[in-house]
């Protein structure tokens, strides 16, 4: 017997032996008690009479475990003997056309000498739909960003529980085995489609699926596809975010504006990067000066800050940081108060993401937020509503973030303490908050109250 206690929308924990259990429901404050073997899933009754579903899914699916040799003839035979992977095995059967001559004869040869049959009841049973989506979930990474992740997850369940579908969470490794366990879900009629997260440049994983014909939708654009890999997503766009990160530092005064980023290769900086540089140019602005580095950390940001605060060529000392994430902002603030720099009036920080750290430091943060809910909106409407024969697809989406204005970008920056929305403002309401407090008596300095 296994015993979980106080799960939430999207919770995992470990058996003795490594394998790990995902909970996925639309309901917080579950405490079930289940019998869990090697591999399955069952209904079980949760706090409220709600019903949530455990599954668990390790890097070894469970079809493979229970194939027996002498048995059946299985897609993993037939690869084995003709020496390929289990999806050549499956394009030779279902799409021969993206296989070279020579492989594809080698494979139907193995078929035929195994007189291997394909499933037949397991593609009966894609006539009835499971009401259920699959998506791989990974522990939350140390750091600001693993709140985007959870919120994510938990509005795609609950916009799921309102199409009266359910979310299957799958802990599989990222790549080939994450494909071999979706393939599995699908055709044994577990699942109806797969939502797909973590995309990286050149991302293997839509053409496998796309292959294999499972459907899905992504949660990430196709970075470096040829245009040929045309599937649905939606993402946020992380140049635009910078462009108007940039546009609100030239608004107040800031010409000198350098960027803090990941590593080169990574496709999320390097969007963010480009909207910088476009920004730049419009304004007629120098984009020379970029700082990248390890993934984001404060203790990364604040390396990124020293070196582009120290550098002295040219006479250009940037007085505006424009970064990747929160954690890098962070970072670099630390890095600039260091030095004697006011953070606001000397020089300004913007960051990415809007995490919670970013209201409560000190100036408060501006950056963008990311529209996280509405993108698992989008995704839901995108995997189901789809037409079945693939005409008309629906056009994936490219969401805009919002720029959140706080203090660090205020040069004559003033707290404004406020229990609804403290040291918080939108740029459509500063004119008339600055209009206020012309007409105002100026309001005696108080430390922030942090208790709510």
């Amino acid at each position: 017997m296994v015993l979980l206690a106080g799960l939430v929308s999207s919770r995992w924990g470990c058996r003795a032996d490594g394998a790990c259990l995902a909970v996925g429901c639309g309901r917080a404050g579950i405490m079930t008690r289940a019998p869990v073997r090697d591999a399955g899933h069952g209904w079980v009754p949760g706090a409220g009479a709600e019903l949530c579903r455990i599954s668990v899914m390790d890097d070894v699916p469970p079809a493979r475990r229970r194939t027996r040799e002498g048995g059946r003839p299985t897609i993993e035979t037939v690869a084995r003997h003709a020496g390929v992977s289990r999806q050549t095995v499956s394009n030779a059967l279902n799409a021969p056309e993206r296989l070279a001559p020579p492989t594809l004869r080698r494979v139907l040869d193995a078929v035929a000498e195994l007189r291997y049959r394909p499933n037949s009841s397991a593609r009966a049973m894609r006539r009835s739909a499971a009401r259920c989506v699959a998506m791989r979930i990974t522990p939350v990474p140390k750091g600001f960003n693993g709140p985007i992740f959870d919120r994510f997850v938990k509005e795609l369940c609950g916009e799921m529980t309102r199409r009266d579908h359910d979310v299957r969470l799958v802990t599989a490794s990222w790549g080939n085995v994450e494909v071999r366990a979706y393939e599995d879900l699908y055709y044994g009629g577990n699942i109806d489609g797969v939502v797909l997260t973590e995309l990286h440049l050149d991302d293997p994983r839509p053409a496998q699926l796309q292959a294999i014909g499972v459907p899905f939708v992504a949660f990430g654009r196709p970075w470096g596809a040829d245009g040929s890999q045309a599937y649905p997503w939606v993402d946020v766009d992380g140049a635009g975010g910078t462009e108007k990160a940039v546009d609100r530092c030239v608004q107040r005064g800031y010409r000198r504006i350098a960027y803090l980023g990941w590593e080169r290769g990574s496709s999320v900086s390097d969007d963010r990067m480009a909207g910088w540089r476009r920004a730049l140019d419009r304004h007629g602005l120098s984009a020379e000066v970029a700082a990248l580095g390890e993934p984001g950390t404060v203790g990364s940001g604040r390396r990124l800050a020293d070196r582009v605060l120290d550098d002295q060529a040219d006479g250009f000392t940037p007085t505006a940081l424009v970064c990747v994430s929160d954690a890098i902002a962070v970072g670099a603030m630390t890095a600039a108060r260091a030095r004697g720099l006011a953070i606001g009036r000397d020089v300004a920080v913007v960051g990415f993401d809007d995490t919670p750290i970013a209201a409560v430091v000190d100036p408060p943060l501006t950056t963008l937020s990311q529209p996280i809910e509405e993108c698992a909106r989008v995704a839901v409407r995108l995997l189901l509503d789809q037409p079945a024969d693939g005409a008309d697809v629906m056009p994936s989406q490219l969401l805009s973030p919002t720029l959140v204005v706080r203090g660090t970008t205020w040069p004559n920056w003033v707290r404004v303490i406020n229990q609804q929305s403290r040291g918080i403002m939108t740029p459509e309401a500063e004119p008339a908050a600055r209009s206020r407090r012309q007409l105002s008596p100026p309001v005696p300095r108080q430390p922030p109250d942090l208790s709510t």
